[in-house]
């Protein structure tokens, strides 16, 4: 199962309950997944959304968090392997940055 990690606008992290599900609702698909409070109305608190294979000290891909995770026999060990020896993966810069418009360009 996916863990998610909920972000505010200032790239803190914040309870998960913010993200209850993530499936497209509505007829509008450009904010079908965002995320919405109880009331059906959009979470502004939520800033970003991130997945578990994240050094939640620097939001950066981590490869040994990726491993114990995705990257378990009954997930997708080969894909993270395959993931890990990519310029994508192993891209220092992404790391560094902290907001999406950094200098070096966005954070995947």
């Amino acid at each position: 199962m996916l863990k998610l990690i909920v972000l505010d606008n200032d790239l803190n992290i914040i309870p998960e309950d913010h993200v209850r599900q993530l499936v497209p609702t509505g007829d509008d698909r450009l904010r079908n997944m965002l995320p919405r409070s109880a009331d059906g109305s959009l979470d502004y608190e939520v800033g970003t959304i991130l997945y578990h294979d994240r050094n939640t000290s620097t939001l950066g891909y981590d490869p040994e968090i990726a491993g114990k995770t995705c990257g378990k026999a009954s997930c997708h060990p080969e894909e993270v392997k395959q993931f890990n020896t990519s310029v994508m993966a192993s891209n220092f810069r992404q790391r560094s940055m902290g907001t999406w418009n950094d200098r070096h360009g966005p954070n995947n």
